[in-house]
């Protein structure tokens, strides 16, 4: 008699037995096997746990800091506000800056001089942006990579799943009718955890021989001559232009 002694992630329940036999290699009950066929569910690239399709994982999302919760009020002991040295009472935030980066994850370059300066890495993303084919994309970049797709008649997926060994991956782009994933990398080196992500998954494509376009900002300059140019001088089964 076979037993089960594995549990599922997300509820804790017993793990769904294939063919009553072997149990799932990422350990789902049959509810949420289901749940993820239907693409109601997906596994983050970055920290692993599970989420519903259409909201952002718990490690993307702002970490609320505990003085932080409620807006900012005027107050006589003021503090100066984090990123922009505005009054902001007794908060991190002024009104202005909680107001716009409300529910949204700040990456922040702290610059070591003779007095400390925090620089807003990610200034220009604002979570929400709709391409003209209605896709809704997470940065201009993005929006003008995917109006370039929509405007050559390119057939394309936004963050379509792709799954290597046990680990699911969300590239930006996917190019069904070429079978190219595209990765926009819109930070330098100098942010730290988004280098170490890039680092991480570059070997895993490469091992797959998955074939991957890279963008830069510096493409987003005249998105339409650097995506005419990578698109006609890919090669398949490599990792293109990742060195620039």
């Amino acid at each position: 008699m076979n037993t089960n002694d594995k549990h599922c992630p997300i509820c804790g329940t017993s793990t769904y037995l294939v063919y009553g036999k072997h149990p799932r290699k990422d350990g789902l009950c049959y509810k949420h096997s289901q749940m993820l066929f239907n693409k109601e569910i997906e596994q983050c690239s970055d920290c692993g746990k599970w989420h519903e399709t259409n909201k952002q994982c718990e490690c993307k999302r702002t970490i609320v800091i505990e003085n932080q919760i409620k807006e900012p009020t005027d107050n006589q002991n003021s503090k100066k506000c984090l990123l922009c040295e505005n009054e902001s009472g007794e908060f991190i935030f002024c009104k202005t800056c909680f107001a716009k980066y409300r529910n949204k994850t700040l990456l922040l370059k702290i610059t070591v001089a003779k007095d400390q300066q925090l620089e807003l890495l990610d200034e220009s993303y604002e979570g929400l942006y709709v391409c003209k084919d209605g896709h809704v994309v997470k940065s201009k970049s993005e929006r003008d990579i995917d109006n370039y797709l929509f405007e050559h008649k390119i057939a394309h997926a936004y963050e379509k799943a792709l799954v290597i060994d046990t680990e699911i991956f969300h590239p930006d782009f996917y190019l069904p009718e070429l079978d190219i994933y595209l990765e926009h990398w819109g930070f330098d080196e100098s942010n730290l955890e988004y280098t170490k992500r890039k680092e991480y998954k570059i070997p895993k494509y490469k091992e797959k021989k998955i074939t991957l376009i890279s963008t830069y900002e510096k493409d987003m300059k005249d998105v339409d001559t650097s995506l005419d140019i990578k698109l006609a001088k890919y090669k398949k089964g490599e990792i293109n232009y990742i060195d620039e």
